[in-house]
């Protein structure tokens, strides 16, 4: 629980970083499901 909220803060903070397309696709690819 606590490791999905860590997930989902940086995923978050991911998103604000790439808000292009490609870029969240890159990112959403690259990260362990």
């Amino acid at each position: 629980s606590d490791k999905l909220e860590q997930l989902r803060d940086r995923m978050a903070k991911v998103r604000e970083l790439f808000r292009d397309a490609d870029s969240t696709e890159f990112v959403i690819v690259t990260i362990p499901t």
